[in-house]
């Protein structure tokens, strides 16, 4: 992200670039607890989370009232850091100036509060403000290329059980049949689960067959990671004949 970001930055005519998770206007937001160690009083508290890289306040075009905003320096070894809306600002510091102060609730280290924004729409025009965090992508401990990996293998599971699960409910009278004659339940499901099992195989095969011929295209789309990574694909093959077994396992 940081690579992409930087190359983004040096096109001609580019004026600011930022990156966000949850993009203002698109209906349902990110919500997050929140608590104050100052407070322990108040408890059960959540509001809009946004999480954010530097520069990404400025390309939005969201005013500034006061403190700054995150910027390049805020990393995972400095202090963990929070930009805050207006909102949020009236509804818990009334009175008080929040820059400075402390909140947790997103991750196990504290935020100290060092900026103030004015309000935006974040889901629809027609909101009225609410409460919102904006808070360092580079200070999430989680936020990084193995997220994206995460949720790839995620997806290609959800594919793959769909597609195997489809495959075993179909067959399901031709097996009943077979049963009805004298073939044992467990011959079914070995059988069931081993055609599942080696459907699956043929796709790892497939894809990473397909990955190392493409590596050379993949490789301008990546940045930091190489288009050929011997322990993802082993990982991400184990993971997916895990998940096609059980999904074959389950219908037989």
């Amino acid at each position: 992200m940081t690579e992409l970001l930087a190359a983004l930055r040096e096109l001609p005519g580019m004026h600011s670039v930022g990156a966000v998770q949850q993009l203002p206007l698109r209906g349902g937001g990110y919500r997050l607890g929140l608590r104050f160690p100052e407070r322990p009083d108040i408890k059960e508290l959540a509001t809009e989370y946004r999480i954010v890289t530097s520069g990404y306040l400025e390309s939005i075009g969201i005013d500034f009232r006061r403190g700054r905003t995150i910027s390049s320096a805020d990393r995972r070894d400095t202090e963990r850091v929070v930009v805050v809306n207006e909102a949020l600002a009236q509804k818990y510091f009334a009175g008080v100036d929040p820059i400075g102060k402390v909140m947790s609730g997103d991750v196990d280290a504290p935020s100290r509060i060092v900026g103030v924004v004015a309000n935006a729409a974040e889901k629809r025009l027609i909101d009225s403000a609410e409460p919102v965090r904006y808070v360092a992508l580079a200070q999430m401990p989680w936020m990084d290329l193995s997220l994206m990996t995460a949720l790839s293998l995620v997806l290609g599971a959800i594919g793959v059980y769909g597609v195997i699960a489809h495959y075993a409910v179909r067959r399901r009278r031709d097996w009943a049949i077979r049963v009805a004659l004298g073939l044992p339940g467990s011959r079914v499901i070995g059988h069931v689960v081993g055609h599942g099992a080696l459907l699956v195989t043929a796709g790892i095969v497939v894809g990473i067959a397909g990955a190392a011929m493409l590596t050379r295209l993949l490789s301008s789309f990546l940045y930091g990671v190489s288009a050929i990574d011997p322990i993802a694909f082993l990982t991400a093959g184990a993971a997916l004949l895990a998940v096609g077994t059980v999904a074959a396992f389950l219908p037989a």
